[in-house]
């Protein structure tokens, strides 16, 4: 792509030949070709470049690169395609899968390329030869990012697969990441309604508890009293008010005085008049 962007490709196919040193353009010619055997060898590991130093013009240098590594192509290609038929979508968003398949894919093509014509029919070609084959790659793309969807993009894949013609891939990411982002709302809205039931749910639990503990209090009755709502040993004004209790009626000890006063009771208990007499 470099060299082409400069017109330089020709240095390293052949058809830009080297003149006779006697040629005047032999000094441009040399210039020039030496620009891009240090491109290509710029382009190289050190020590690749370093065997390659001594090659004495692109063109060399090329078809020594090519017979060293132009028949390793095969097994990348291989792990490439592999990689693109087990690609699956599985747990990724929708944009990293996009990006996966579009790199895979173009590194594909890039190893593939596109066959070239060598008796020159091509430029007179009045089929759109070029284009057709531009079209099969991108159908063929098409395909390959609408197979790896999930199940769940089944509405939107038939009516991309339905539309005439075809768009090309970025049309359909984009209509597919637009119904992702549908579902993600949807499945929002979802969640939150799910929490706001569970929630009116256990405040109707909450309540309902509430009113059952109420009542079980009104079941019980203080014999003494006969007040319902607690028992005899419950009754604040039998054992006395507990220290928490606001405003405990005028008179009335707390459980702590009370428990002195029981306290005391106990241990004078048994002193009776009689017994004192006796003594």
């Amino acid at each position: 792509m470099a060299l082409g962007s400069r017109n330089k490709l020709g240095y390293i196919d052949g058809k830009i030949k080297r003149p006779n040193p006697s040629h005047t353009d032999f000094g441009k010619w040399y210039m020039n070709d030496n620009a891009v055997r240090g491109w290509i060898l710029a382009s190289m590991t050190t020590s690749l470049a370093e065997s390659l130093i001594y090659m004495e013009t692109s063109k060399e240098l090329w078809d020594e690169v090519k017979e060293r590594h132009g028949h390793t192509n095969a097994p990348l290609l291989y792990q490439l395609k592999k990689e693109l038929s087990d690609l699956k979508q599985e747990n990724q968003a929708v944009g990293n899968l996009y990006c996966m398949l579009k790199n895979l894919c173009d590194h594909i093509s890039s190893i593939e390329g596109i066959p070239e014509c060598t008796c020159g029919e091509i430029i007179k070609c009045t089929c759109d030869m070029m284009k057709k084959l531009a079209d099969a790659k991108s159908l063929n793309k098409l395909i390959q990012f609408l197979m790896v969807l999930n199940e769940g993009f089944e509405n939107i894949r038939g009516s991309i697969l339905a539309m005439e013609p075809l768009p090309p891939v970025n049309r359909a990411f984009h209509l597919v990441q637009q119904q992702d982002k549908q579902k993600e709302i949807t499945r929002n809205m979802n969640t939150n309604n799910e929490m706001s039931a569970m929630n009116v749910k256990k405040q109707f639990v909450n309540t309902w508890q509430k009113r059952e503990s109420k009542e079980e209090k009104m079941r019980k009755k203080c014999d003494h009293f006969s007040m319902k709502g607690h028992t005899k040993e419950e009754c604040f004004q039998l054992m006395g008010y507990p220290d928490w209790f606001k405003n405990p009626p005028k008179g009335k000890t707390t459980q702590r005085t009370a428990a002195n006063v029981n306290k005391q009771t106990t241990e004078y208990a048994g002193e009776t008049p009689l017994e004192k007499n006796l003594e």
